[in-house]
């Protein structure tokens, strides 16, 4: 057997978390652990605690990233980069992308460098937390995903524009789900799967605001209804292209992936997309994946 990696050493100056740890109030309140290393504001290991925390309000901390997403243009780097720094630490990688190295066009010699700090001799499928099978990362597991389809679900309909999303976040993800180390590959694969996942889940809700506000245009001739048609058409255009984009880049490739347990879950979320957004995903184009 391999050891797993080593922890490696975080670096960056000292700011206080941009995330505020929140709780459901239905749940008894459990501490969130805090890393014996201060971590800078842009660390992914702020939100991987939140995840690891049972009774977590998935809901208040995409809250928190949405608001600052939206109102801060100096921090909409910083937020982005805890995402893609998230990946890292649910692949048991310590180390941060640091801020001056957030450069989209550089994004795959940068993981490229990052992963050949890493000792990657031979890892089993139970060296990191998303597939250890123990009470630490129990919730971590759901947590995750459920962060994820959340996150796309409830941000990309409701933000002011996604072209950071587009542009920046997306692509890092996409390029983070074709490394050649397999914790990071399986945790960007399961992140873009469950945004492709929240995407639907956003998709459906929208349709569903269009036939109510097409109902009223059509009965009340209402020009403010017609306005929020086009508005609603037009994000939905925007969030099924974002989808297709995760679709052809991340589930076509690693649907044929070596790794067993990544191919299985292309075709468990395949049959939930379907599930879920039946009017797309019940074609011949995506049954064929699961079977004819």
């Amino acid at each position: 057997p391999f050891a797993p990696p080593p922890r490696l050493s975080l670096s960056g100056s000292v700011l206080q978390s941009p995330l505020a740890i929140s709780k459901t109030s239905t749940s008894t309140p459990q501490k969130v652990k805090v890393s014996a290393v201060a971590l800078p504001a842009y660390s992914g290991g702020i939100l991987f605690e939140q995840l690891n925390s049972p009774g977590i309000a998935i809901k208040s901390v995409i809250n928190d990233w949405m608001n600052m997403y939206d109102s801060d243009k100096e921090r909409k780097g910083t937020v982005s980069l805890i995402l893609v720094n998230l990946i890292l630490w649910s692949s048991r990688v310590e180390e941060d992308i640091k801020p001056e190295n957030f450069v989209t066009e550089s994004a795959s010699q940068i993981l490229h460098d990052l992963q050949e700090r890493i000792e990657p001799a031979g890892q089993t499928k139970a060296d990191f937390p998303l597939l250890e099978r123990n009470k630490k990362h129990k919730v971590l597991r759901t947590q995750y995903v459920e962060f994820w389809t959340h996150w796309a679900s409830s941000i990309l309909p409701a933000v002011k524009d996604l072209e950071l999303i587009e542009k920046v976040i997306l692509p890092w993800l996409i390029s983070m789900t074709s490394a050649s180390y397999r914790p990071i590959r399986y945790a960007a694969t399961l992140a873009v799967l469950s945004i492709v996942q929240g995407c639907c889940k956003a998709c459906v809700s929208m349709q569903k605001e269009l036939e109510i506000n097409s109902r009223v245009m059509n009965t009340k001739k209402s020009i403010s209804s017609k306005k929020i048609i086009e508005s609603i058409s037009a994000r939905m255009a925007e969030i099924e292209k974002l989808m297709q984009l995760s679709i052809d880049a991340v589930f076509v490739q690693r649907y044929r992936d070596v790794d067993a347990l990544l191919r299985e879950k292309c075709v468990d979320s395949i049959h939930s997309w379907i599930v879920t957004y039946p009017e797309v995903f019940l074609d011949n184009a995506y049954l064929r994946y699961i079977g004819w």
